[in-house]
């Protein structure tokens, strides 16, 4: 199973404390391409979004021929 990053709002749940991502969020393949949007982000808006490592579940890719 291969991986992604996956950068959102952090929100808290109210119920017991712990920090999740909210949607809207965007996936990306790497690592760098998410710290890099989330840099961006922070640029722009002074929020840094939360950033997650998340599996790729049956996700189909079109290979090139």
């Amino acid at each position: 199973m291969a991986s992604c990053w996956v950068i959102g709002r952090k929100t808290t749940l109210a119920g017991n404390g712990h920090e999740v991502l909210s949607q809207p969020f965007i996936v990306f393949e790497t690592e760098d391409e998410a710290d890099a949007a989330c840099d961006m982000v922070e640029r722009v808006s002074g929020e840094r979004p939360m950033k997650a490592e998340a599996a790729l579940y049956r996700c189909f890719v079109n290979p090139v021929p």
